[in-house]
């Protein structure tokens, strides 16, 4: 019209995809009775494993929730191109651990069981199982079994299915507690302690506690800045060791070798015996 404005509606069609989503019962038979979630959509699969459900163009996350707990959820996306995408899913079986503990004769109660942040205790006979909990399709997980008096035991299992862990023997740990101290026997902060090839820091009134030690013979030196090192063993023999070290105080010696009484070349790489 003329001299007249003119609005015009425009609609915009947007394409009409769909996925296929196929799911497996890990690498074997189709898994019937999943229900498959895209974008707000349920749809159980078929006989043959497979939902067919409508989808967005891009990416678009998707759910699937097994029809029973022998298989673990799963959460994915895939991305809509074209007029219909097929997604393959191989859900992974849920798998259990069972675990008997004793102290190397008798059933251990009370012990704590750590698989993957999920924790267990010991019943009277010294058993504990995980129902159902981990993903089995060679799943790596690290377990550990602590108790009161014993040393920790921490094993990493590759999880294929169910898995009946042999019986675990914990054996029994005591604390070793250092003080170190001056030759005014007033205890020395900030000390460093080489136990076991790492390294440690006294506290604030001279000890640090190494715990869980089981019986044996373990190297040590302790040194500070002033003092010289003491290097020695330390037995732990089915009892608490408390260990006092005195530092006596120490100077550097500085040795320089030259070539002769009068000389003035500085010789290198020559030997130095000290003591003996």
């Amino acid at each position: 019209i003329a001299g007249a404005d003119v609005t015009t509606e425009v609609c915009v069609i947007q394409p009409v995809y769909s996925v296929a989503i196929n799911v497996y019962k890990g690498w074997g038979d189709p898994l019937e009775g999943a229900t498959v979630t895209v974008d707000g959509v349920s749809v159980l699969t078929d006989a043959a494993g497979v939902a067919l459900l409508p989808c967005s163009a891009g990416i678009t996350n998707y759910t699937i929730t097994p029809p029973t707990n022998d298989y673990h959820p799963y959460s994915g996306q895939f991305e809509c191109v074209d007029a219909t995408t097929t997604v393959d899913v191989y859900m992974k079986k849920a798998c259990s651990m069972s675990f008997t503990i004793t102290d190397g004769t008798n059933p251990l109660s009370g012990a704590l069981i750590t698989v993957d942040n999920e924790m267990r205790v010991t019943n009277a006979s010294g058993q504990a199982e995980f129902t159902k909990t981990f993903q089995g399709g060679w799943s790596e997980y690290t377990y550990t079994v602590s108790a009161i008096g014993y040393a920790d035991s921490t094993v990493t299992v590759w999880l294929t299915d169910d898995l009946t862990v042999e019986p675990i023997a914990l054996k029994k740990a005591y604390d070793v507690v250092f003080t170190v101290k001056n030759n005014l026997n007033i205890p020395l902060s900030n000390a460093t302690i080489i136990f076991n090839n790492s390294i440690f820091k006294t506290n604030s009134i001279g000890q640090y506690t190494f715990y869980k030690k089981i019986n044996g013979t373990y190297n040590f030196n302790i040194g500070a800045s002033g003092f010289a090192d003491v290097s020695s063993t330390v037995t732990v023999n089915d009892a608490k060791v408390n260990q006092t070290i005195t530092l006596a105080v120490g100077y550097d010696v500085l040795f320089t070798v030259i070539n002769g009484p009068t000389g003035s070349v500085v010789l290198s790489n020559d030997p130095i015996t000290v003591n003996g």
